[in-house]
Parts: C-alpha cells; structure tokens; sequence
C-alpha cells in the first residue's frame, strides 16, 4: 500500500558486540554427569537441534545460567556466568537459529545472539523482548525499535521493513505477532479521553497491507489456538 512508510533505506546495524565476563559471579556449577543434569528439575528450559540441547539450569533460587550439552547427556559446556538465563519464563529462553550455528536469548531488556561455544556475543536494542519474534525456518528475527521494525538474518544486521510514516505522528508499536511468517502489528496513539488503533500486515520483503481489527484479532487469535494445541 502506498504512502505507509516502507523504507528502502540501507541497512542499519544497531548491535553492539560485547566481551564475554572472565569473572564469575558465583562459584563454577559441575553435576555430577551431563545425564543427571538431562534428568534434573533444575533445568527449566532447554531446545535441540540434531544431537545437541542448549538449556537454561536453575544454579541457585534467582540465578539461572546457559548451558549446552549432547542429547545422551555428554560434553555439558556452560556458556554464561552472570544470570543470562533469567528471562527463560517469559519466552526469552535459549533456542538455536540459522540452522543450529547459533544461539539466541532475552537478557535484561535485550536480545542476544551467540556461538555455540558462548563466544561472540552480539546485543541488540530492541522496544521489548516480549515483541520479539524469530520465523518458523528459524532464519530471521523480527522486532520492533524507535518507530521501526526491523529484521536481522545470519549476516547479523539489522534490515529495517517498516517506520511510522509522518500521517501516523504521535503513534507507536504497540505489538507484533508473526503469523505464518506474515508480521501482524498494532499502531496505538492514546490521548486523554481516547484511544487509536491501525492494524497492518507486513511481509518479509517489506510489503505492506492495512487490514481491520475483526481481521487482524481472528488471526491473532488463531494464531495462539494453533500454538497451544486447540
């Protein structure tokens, strides 16, 4: 749809890279076997691909760490030192993208994408991790930042898709969903005594629809149906 604001701009990369903690901040953590650890209520969130599971391990009442090993339990490697697995109950837990090469998570605000190893850790601003959505090829990661939303793939910059054209001043991203690899999103501009809302559809290469409420929450709805299982 014309006029909405699709920006044909070049990338803009908005991470940062940041160095790995040498130091620890509570004293190293070593079950007894890789195999026990697979068996343990301490880890709360964990996903594979191929032979290998990365998990986030309850080390301690409100301290959770990031950890790889092999499905038979074997080569248990910890990857962070500081509580990056915090965010594993609200979604932001550790899962593997770009064809397991990586790893990605939530942490403090942010997301996070990693090596396998924990090396190379890469953070990414971003106007809440819980809009964060990554694609079912698990090849692209969808957010929204500053009136934009923006998608990063395996060369690890940030392509913007879309910014709040100037009809829309004074709106905001209120919400993103990715539905069958479509970006549904809400506008919102509240004032006093009301409050406005558009509804958009938006594709992986930018184009852009406008679409009714009725339409966007049907989808929305049976989007988190099909998730759950009903």
């Amino acid at each position: 749809m014309a006029g909405l604001g699709l920006a044909g701009c070049a990338p803009i990369p908005i991470l940062v890279i940041e160095n790995k903690p040498e130091q620890q901040t509570i004293p190293e953590f070593i079950p007894e076997s890789g195999q026990q650890l697979l068996m343990s209520t301490r880890i709360v969130s964990q996903d594979s691909y191929d032979n290998n599971i990365v998990c986030v391990v309850k080390l301690t009442e409100d301290h959770y760490d990031i950890f790889t090993l092999n499905k038979d339990g074997s080569d248990l490697k910890r990857l962070t030192f500081n509580g990056e697995g915090e965010d594993w109950w609200g979604g932001g837990g550790p899962r593997w993208i770009f064809n397991g090469t990586k790893i990605f998570y939530t942490y403090d605000g942010k997301f996070y994408i990693m090596n396998q190893d924990g090396t190379d850790v890469r953070s990414f601003d971003c106007d809440g991790t819980m809009n964060v959505e990554i694609t079912s090829g698990r090849d692209k990661i969808i957010f929204p930042y500053r009136e934009a939303i923006y998608v990063v793939d395996s060369t690890l910059v940030s392509r913007k898709l879309y910014e709040i054209p100037k009809e829309y001043k004074g709106f905001g991203i209120l919400e993103i969903q990715l539905v069958n690899d479509k970006i549904l999103f809400c506008l919102s501009k509240i004032g006093t005594f009301s409050a406005r809302y558009k509804y958009f559809s938006l594709d992986l290469n930018g184009n852009i629809e406008e679409i009714d409420e009725n339409s966007y929450k049907s989808v929305v709805k049976n989007s988190h149906a099909t998730l759950k299982g009903i």
